[in-house]
């Protein structure tokens, strides 16, 4: 589960739960041309190889500051992905508006419904792995804690027009 984003998984497992992860491999395997046998054993492998040195964040891993810059990691991103916030300022800026929504969607890069999102930026930028959501809670979280953002609900999304969930600079 953790190779497919999720965080934390609940306490007890309940057929909502696993069957909306059966589906999502399902589709997976299909994209990919596997049986979920396959599926089933790369994700294992990921886990395996990553999920120890990625998994868990201090407030001291996520982000690197110093007078001038901020530095977050992308836990999904792959290694070494990282993002520098004022690059992310400068970006929102230039779309001239104060903020940017969240954008976390489990697609594939090329499927993405939000381009103007913040998920979409950091997969397009900084990510290796751009077939994985980037714009997860240890981001998100990251971004908070430089005091730079506050996160916001009813943001008006500029691909959809749909009220979202995002950050805007304070």
């Amino acid at each position: 589960m953790w190779s497919l984003g999720v965080e934390k998984p609940p306490h007890k497992y309940m057929f909502e739960f696993w069957w909306d992860y059966t589906q999502k491999c399902r589709e997976l395997a299909s994209i990919a041309n596997v049986t979920m046998r396959v599926l089933d054993r790369a994700l294992w492998q990921y886990s395996k190889e990553y999920q120890q040195k990625r998994g868990s964040y201090t407030n001291k891993e996520k982000v690197s500051c110093s007078s001038e810059n901020c530095e977050i990691g992308l836990p999904y991103g792959g290694k070494g992905s990282t993002f520098h916030v004022d690059d992310l300022v400068s970006y929102i800026r230039s779309m001239h508006r104060n903020y940017i929504v969240q954008g976390q969607v489990n697609c594939r890069f090329d499927e993405h419904p939000k381009p103007h999102s913040l998920d979409y930026w950091l997969r397009l930028h900084f990510a290796k792995n751009k077939d994985t959501k980037q714009a997860v809670n240890n981001v998100v979280n990251a971004l908070l804690d430089t005091g730079l953002f506050a996160l916001e609900e009813g943001l008006i999304c500029p691909d959809s027009g749909h009220p979202c969930k995002g950050l805007r600079i304070k």
